[in-house]
């Protein structure tokens, strides 16, 4: 939370108090997928298809976000590694904006769909 606070900070207008101030979002393949690589999640982490996925995902959401983006995590916890990226909803002049709508996440989805490997809509 000290992340985004910071980010806000310098914002010439008062936060209205139901203001969105991030926006998370959870970037994954199937577990299938990550186990057609290596078992082994350990050793997953160092597998040139893993970090490939790994920058790819981090470019597509710099891409969609723009310099928005101010946090990625990946997660090796569970039984599918996945990242989380935080985005603070900004506008070029510095102001909050609201949540995207649903049609502009699944417009999101669609072409995180496009990753490494994979076809539109697959």
């Amino acid at each position: 939370m000290v992340v985004i606070l910071d980010c806000l900070k310098p914002l010439p207008n008062k936060i209205r108090k139901d203001a969105v101030v991030a926006i998370e979002l959870v970037l994954s393949m199937t577990p299938e997928w990550f186990d057609g690589l290596t078992e082994d999640r350990h050793a997953l982490r160092q597998h040139p298809k893993f970090i490939e996925w790994v920058d790819t995902s981090i470019a597509w959401a710099r891409k969609e976000l723009g310099q928005n983006v101010i946090d990625v995590a990946v997660h090796m916890d569970e039984s599918s590694p996945h990242m989380h990226v935080l985005a603070v909803p900004l506008t070029q002049d510095g102001r909050l904006v609201d949540f995207p709508s649903a049609q502009a996440v699944q417009e999101l989805a669609r072409g995180q769909q496009q990753g490494p490997g994979r076809e539109p809509g697959r």
